[in-house]
């Protein structure tokens, strides 16, 4: 009995040492298939996804192509001890061709997607990191050119530098639409794309990298016009501004390379130009060229050395000349002085005020009062000459007496008055001759010289104390009175 008992014990030992022996070998073999098919999934594009159970074999997730599909599934096929091959893989879509499109709207934007495909999702990531904009939208797929992720790099490089653009990929060709600062930006896109098998540039640039030369020219009757080039951070309705005016025409671009720009010389000129009527200059690199246009009566040389310490004073080599304007208008023509606003009239030569006055005696006694009330008819120091500041103040005045005598039919008295400092009979004559040639200057522009008398009366009718410096200015004046 203990004989049978030890059979049967050793026959039970034995077939369990052999089922454990197969066992054993099963996992090795499933170990060992498993090991080998992880092989093969690790080649392919996208990782193919390889379970393993026993000796059966499963092959989902993605193939790049219907070739690497039966590659993938040959390769699984040969695994030693494999049993069954499963085929669960999805052949991904071919793009033909395989595209991509980005875009930079201007130079503070970033770099966005438009459309297109990626290969596979690592390269989506990587892409991620390049591309501010989102890139979930682009569409997996094979078809990928070899030089795909060159022509990528070569295109956001390439979009970084320009001032706006766009890149396309369309298979094997990039092409590149866009806007350059100027040549040397121009350059690195050209170096970016280089060695890439098919690239097209088409680029334009917003600075041709020449120096910046404009002109100005201005016309108070036409206002201001600019042409050429403008330095980097200056616009013409800079240029107007400092000028006074508020609107500007020509034809300009503007430089966005270069040292910053500097509407210095405009603004140097400002408190000259309502008496100007014409300024023309060429501005450049080596300083300003000048020429300022006057009417009549003024004297070149004096405005000419008023006008140079304010020149001066910038620093930059000015050059300028004055000229006397003639203008072709025909008499009585009209215009509006585009810095005053104020419409004028053409009267022998020279612009006036054009004044709609209802004359009456009152009525221009109280304009020319208010003329000569804001400004005095000044003369040079014991002379009956006109000093440089007289010539608009007289303009004003003849657009009132103009009216008050042609169409108003009254008479007017210019009054030449001294103060009381030196002799009194030399006084006397001194106001006479001053006065003849406030009238002189008023027929000159167009004042009926019938309706003018002139007459001198020296310290004789003083409106203030001759006691103080204040005083004596007061009493040296013009004066007007009117009669019908």
């Amino acid at each position: 009995m203990r004989k049978l008992l030890g059979i049967v014990v050793l026959v039970v030992g034995v077939g369990g040492l052999g089922l454990w022996a197969r066992s054993n070998e099963a996992r090795q073999m499933e170990t060992r298939i498993t090991a080998e098919a992880a092989t093969v999934a690790r080649g392919a594009v996208h990782g193919a996804v390889i379970s393993v159970s026993g000796r059966d074999i499963t092959a989902s997730g993605l193939a790049d192509t219907e070739a690497e599909r039966r590659a993938i599934l040959a390769a699984l096929d040969a695994v030693p001890g494999r049993r069954v091959v499963r085929d669960d893989l999805r052949v991904l879509p071919v793009a033909a061709p395989f595209r991509l499109g980005l875009v930079k709207a201007d130079p503070d934007a970033a770099i966005d997607v438009v459309d297109g495909n990626v290969p596979t999702e690592t390269y989506r990531a990587i892409m991620a990191g390049m591309i501010p904009g989102d890139v979930t939208g682009l569409q997996l797929a094979s078809g990928a050119p070899a030089s795909w992720s060159a022509q990528v790099g070569a295109a956001v490089s390439a979009l970084q530098i320009l001032h706006s653009g766009e890149a396309r990929l369309d298979g094997e060709t990039l092409t590149i639409t866009g806007r350059a600062f100027g040549p040397v930006e121009a350059a690195l896109v050209e170096t970016a794309v280089a060695g890439l098998p098919s690239a097209k540039l088409d680029l334009t640039l917003l600075d041709d990298g020449t120096p910046p030369v404009w002109t100005l020219d201005y016309d108070a009757g036409r206002g201001l016009q600019l042409d050429g080039k403008l330095p980097r951070g200056v616009a013409p309705g800079d240029v107007a501004a400092a000028l006074g005016l508020s609107d500007v025409t020509g034809s300009v671009v503007q430089g966005l390379l270069g040292p910053q720009g500097s509407v210095a010389v405009p603004a140097a000129l400002a408190r000259w130009l309502p008496g100007l009527e014409l300024l023309r200059g060429t501005f450049g690199p080596a300083g300003a060229e000048l020429e300022v246009g006057v009417g009549r009566g003024v004297d070149r040389d004096a405005l000419a050395a008023a006008m140079a310490p304010d020149l001066a004073a910038l620093g930059q080599p000015v050059a300028m000349g004055v000229v006397e304007v003639q203008s072709a208008a025909g008499e009585g023509a009209t215009r509006t002085h585009v810095l005053t606003g104020v419409v004028e009239e053409y009267r022998r030569g020279w612009w006036l005020p054009k004044l709609q006055i209802a004359a009456s005696v009152d009525t221009c006694k109280r304009l020319a009062d208010d003329v000569l009330q804001g400004a005095t008819i000044n003369f040079l120091s014991g002379s009956d000459e006109l000093d440089g500041s007289a010539r608009e103040v007289i303009s004003r005045l003849a657009a009132v007496l103009g009216p008050c005598t042609r169409e108003g039919g009254l008479k007017a008295l210019i009054g030449g008055h001294t103060d009381a400092t030196g002799n009194a009979e030399m006084n006397l004559g001194l106001s006479q001759r001053r006065a003849t040639t406030v009238r002189l200057a008023l027929v000159d522009r167009g004042v009926p010289a019938a309706a003018l008398r002139a007459q001198g009366y020296g310290p004789a009718v003083p409106v203030a104390t001759n006691d103080t410096e204040e005083g004596r200015a007061a009493n040296r004046r013009t004066t007007i009175d009117w009669s019908e």
